[in-house]
């Protein structure tokens, strides 16, 4: 059989784990603040605006144009940053009669 550990040694070990990790925990509620300030990562300015202004790009103007090219006007891209509105509109839209289609007939 494999003899057991004291458990002065266990009480030890468990002790030196819990200073490293609240050592640790410290070490990062430092980096966060900033002369006694919580600073707000990635959540405030360019941290913010950039994932907004790159989605209104990526998926607003392609949005748009297609739009305006079924003879719709281009404001109802609207809609597409409307959580679930813009499933309902996708939906509509791909599956009405389009004003640019009946005037090439």
């Amino acid at each position: 059989m494999a003899s057991q550990a004291p458990a002065a040694f266990k009480l030890e070990i468990g002790a030196i784990v819990a200073n490293r990790l609240a050592a640790a925990h410290a070490r990062s509620i430092r980096a966060l603040t900033c002369k006694g300030k919580i600073m707000h990562m990635g959540m405030n300015g360019f941290g913010m605006i950039f994932p907004v202004l790159a989605y209104l790009v990526v998926i607003g103007i392609p949005a748009a144009v297609v739009i305006g090219k079924a003879g719709y006007s281009r404001a109802w891209v609207i809609l597409a940053f409307i959580p679930i509105i813009n499933l309902i509109a996708l939906w509509v839209f791909a599956f009405s009669k389009w004003p640019a289609h009946h005037k090439a007939q």
